[in-house]
């Protein structure tokens, strides 16, 4: 499934697959986003905060970068989260 993701603070629309972590599908857009491990998970520099909308689960590799406050509080790995419903997401 697709789904429209606006990423602030640019305003830019993109589309997204549920398939395609939110990285990949940010950095098919053009918009640049640090990740210096290639999308594995282990270097943790592709934070995003997830605004409005609903995605996957924290994943395992997301636990070693990120507290449970940070997780409540929106706070993802682009490569470790895929969307599963239109989005609004702030890349820092």
């Amino acid at each position: 499934m697709e789904y429209n993701i606006t990423v602030r603070p640019a305003d830019v629309e993109i589309k997204a697959s549920d398939e395609e972590s939110l990285l990949d599908s940010i950095q098919k857009a053009g918009i640049e986003i640090e990740s210096d491990c290639g999308g594995i998970g282990v270097c943790g520099l592709c934070r995003i905060h997830i605004l409005e909308g609903k995605t996957s689960e924290i994943a395992l590799e997301e636990e070693d970068h990120l507290t449970v406050e940070e997780f409540e509080a929106g706070e993802r790995l682009a490569c470790q989260t895929y969307p599963q419903s239109d989005l609004t997401i702030s890349i820092p």
